[in-house]
């Protein structure tokens, strides 16, 4: 059924718009379903130059409309502490953000020669007209009038283009017409882009997303998830973290919801998502998509790696989570079993709480708390059945509540999603072209924001090869040490975007984010780093 939050916001748009007219005044919402957002893009009152929604999850750059992405912030906060400090600066109004500024006066450049050019910035990627959102693209890759250059940087900054760059592209030589044209093949710089063919650049870089997600799985290892709670986003959540998991992986689901509800909403979500996005599950390009089976796998319906197990229970309840662990001791010591008989031995990799708050909760004034209440008791059942835990989050409302409990209790990652997607909302009000931005990092065929070990980045990249040449020599002019230009140098050669340092005091507890420190600022071989990659 509908959100009950979206029968409240339909109304209130409808009361808003009688008000304001015959004045056109632009309207952003935000909804939790598309069915509501394709709603109201239907009514009279949403006039043409109204129609300025965002959503996070459209595959179309050109008609973006407003839909919830609470789902997919809270699994990617829950499986790596430190990323919801990353998201919170980066949709703050007053820290370092990403600033979307457009310089005709730079056509023709290429996009290396930007990077290191913006003081105290960084250059991440071009948005080509029409919204296709390109991170890192090619170093050569040159800029078109219209296109729009993506800087990480203070709000505000960069108003205006270094005037380095501004007297090195006078002196480019313009091409004629007939050369545009011909160049607008390869370099991709059309400057009125047709919807359908930026909706085949996107549906192609879908693709190519979803066989990188096949490659990966099969990598992945087994884990296990204790998601105690069950309201209306927890279906959505479920198939974002089947993304993120390897095949075989278990969730075991504690809440007082009747399971035949949890199961019906499970389903109708996931068909809802392949009738959108398609199934993950083909096998070669042009054969139908057929799901994958596996004797000694046991795998959900529409799910390609998790396996689901109800219990009806509280997850308030120590007796009824200490069940849920003692069902992974069972399941473990199975698998254990038939897997040395195959010479294996495997076991779970990773295991992890996630806390939602439960829809029967809703119904009262002490949400968070039961929240804070079910964390403590999940966590202390797995430390009583030695269960070492590599992740405990829980699905905050009071951003106020969830930072002073993070301050007490450094091993809990407290995912404030009301303060996070208010900001996100009202960034993508404020500039219509972040939510192309948004849309990329936060769906499975886009890039990410992830943490990363430094000798990750550094690894590789070495000096560098291939596209990452120029770049490289570029930026490790004057350079000494490991500072964070070297790493960022290294790791461009890999496609990666350094964008801040992630620092550990307590491996137990979420780092310290710096985003967009000093250029020379030392980087140890302890650190993790903050890019923005697509792998």
């Amino acid at each position: 059924g509908t959100h009950p939050g979206d029968s409240g916001v339909v109304t209130s748009v409808l009361a808003v718009q009688s008000a304001i007219q015959p004045k056109q005044v632009d309207t952003i919402v935000e909804v939790s379903k598309e069915s509501t957002a394709s709603l109201l893009n239907s009514l009279e009152v949403f006039r043409p130059s109204n129609r300025n929604l965002v959503e996070a999850s459209s595959t179309s750059p050109v008609t973006p409309v407003v839909q919830s992405i609470a789902p997919k912030l809270f699994v990617r906060c829950a499986r790596k502490p430190g990323l919801a400090r990353v998201y919170t600066e980066l949709l703050s109004h007053s820290g370092t953000v990403i600033n979307v500024r457009q310089f005709p006066q730079l056509e023709k450049l290429q996009f290396y020669q930007l990077i290191g050019e913006f003081p105290n910035s960084i250059v991440i990627g071009i948005i080509r007209p029409g919204g296709r959102v390109l991170f890192r693209p090619h170093d050569l890759y040159e800029l078109d009038k219209n296109d729009r250059v993506m800087i990480l940087g203070k709000k505000r900054s960069n108003q205006e283009p270094p005037e380095k760059l501004v007297a090195l592209a006078s002196k480019t030589e313009m091409p004629s017409e007939l050369e545009r044209k011909g160049n607008n093949k390869d370099n991709g710089t059309r400057k009125v882009p047709l919807k359908h063919d930026l909706i085949e650049e996107r549906e192609l870089a879908s693709k190519k997303r979803k066989m990188y997600i096949r490659k990966k799985s099969k990598t992945y290892k087994k884990e296990w998830i204790l998601l105690a709670g069950w309201n209306h986003d927890c279906a959505e959540i479920l198939l974002e973290l089947d993304k993120h998991v390897g095949p075989g992986s278990e969730v075991i689901v504690v809440s007082k919801t009747p399971i035949h509800e949890r199961n019906e909403l499970i389903q109708r979500k996931s068909q809802r998502h392949e009738e959108k996005y398609g199934s993950l599950e083909s096998s070669e390009p042009g054969n139908p998509r057929r799901p994958r089976r596996s004797s000694s796998e046991r795998v959900d319906p529409k799910l390609s790696n998790l396996h689901i197990e109800h219990i009806y229970g509280n997850p308030l309840s120590y007796t009824d989570l200490s069940e849920a662990v003692h069902k992974r001791h069972e399941l473990e010591f199975k698998e254990q079993d038939e897997d040395d008989r195959h010479g294996r031995g495997l076991r779970f990799s990773r295991n992890s709480i996630m806390v939602v708050p439960d829809q029967q909760w809703m119904k009262g004034a002490h949400v968070d708390n039961n929240t804070t209440m079910a964390t403590l008791l999940a966590e202390r059942v797995c430390t009583k059945q030695k269960v070492p835990l590599d992740s405990v989050s829980a699905y905050m409302q009071d951003g106020d509540l969830g930072s002073q409990l993070a301050e007490q209790h450094k091993g809990i990652e407290f995912v404030i999603i009301a303060e996070l997607m208010g900001r996100f909302t009202a960034q993508c009000c404020e500039h219509l072209h972040m939510s192309w931005v948004w849309s990329d990092l936060l769906t499975t065929h886009g890039w990410e924001i992830r943490i990363k070990p430094v000798h990750s980045v550094i690894g590789k990249g070495g000096n560098g090869n291939g596209n990452g040449n120029t770049m490289l020599s570029k930026v490790n002019e004057d350079a000494q040490g490991d500072s964070f230009r070297e790493v960022s140098a290294s790791a461009f050669t890999q496609h990666e975007i350094v964008i801040g340092i992630a620092r550990y005091s307590d491996q137990n507890a979420a780092p310290d984010i710096i985003l967009n420190p000093d250029q020379s600022t030392a980087i140890f071989p302890s650190d993790h780093v903050v890019v923005i990659s697509a792998e």
